[in-house]
């Protein structure tokens, strides 16, 4: 069994809240969990942090390509009613 890390429920807490709702957070989660690894830490917890930070990076990655081709192409429209309103 690996010894537990400091900073393992940390890491993992950050990356799973990074992974849900605040991409910006995965570079936090994902610096924390690459130390923890460089110091020579087999935790789990800390393994999992690693992966899911970088899931998050991923996700935030895709997410901020696709706002950039979306506002670049024109591609937000907002409808109401008989009104419409491009580039939004």
């Amino acid at each position: 069994m690996s010894a537990d890390h400091p900073e393992g429920v940390k890491a993992l807490i950050i990356s799973i809240i990074a992974l849900l709702c605040c991409g910006p957070l995965a570079i936090w989660s994902f610096i924390i969990s690459k130390n923890a690894k460089a110091e020579g830490s087999t935790d789990t917890k800390i393994t999992v942090a690693y992966v899911l930070s970088i899931i998050a990076l991923v996700w935030l990655a895709i997410q901020v390509i696709l706002i950039i081709l979306s506002v670049a192409t024109g591609g937000f429209t907002v409808t109401t009613g008989t009104d419409t309103y491009n580039n939004f």
